[in-house]
């Protein structure tokens, strides 16, 4: 009878033991949770503003390329109306100089100029 009251004890001191170590590692974990929600919290608000210009950066490039893209469509389209009159000057050209003999016999342009007229 003693001994089973001394197994109850110690039984009850064992769990009273485990009850007080499982209340200590609840809190510990409670304060680590805290803890690294302050350290989140704290990385956010670090991070914020690396984020905002980050996203401001980006919509920014997207601009200029936007940009560039309409420049690069002008210049395009003028060296277009360039070329197209870069043409008609050499056709005009052509057919509208005393050097004409000299291209029709098959002279070169440049050329046609020190070809003695006939």
């Amino acid at each position: 009878l003693n001994s089973m009251k001394r197994h109850q004890a110690q039984t009850r001191a064992r769990e009273r033991a485990a009850a007080v170590a499982i209340q200590g590692a609840y809190e510990r974990a409670r304060e680590l949770t805290d803890h690294l929600e302050d350290s989140v919290e704290l990385l956010r608000t670090a991070t914020a503003p690396a984020v905002e210009n980050y996203e401001a950066m980006r919509a920014h490039l997207e601009r200029l390329r936007k940009e560039n893209e309409d420049i690069a469509q002008q210049l395009w389209a003028w060296a277009q109306v360039l070329g197209a009159v870069c043409i008609i000057y050499v056709i005009y050209y052509a057919t509208t100089t005393r050097y004409t003999i000299g291209i029709v016999q098959g002279t070169p342009l440049f050329f046609s100029k020190f070809v003695p007229e006939r």
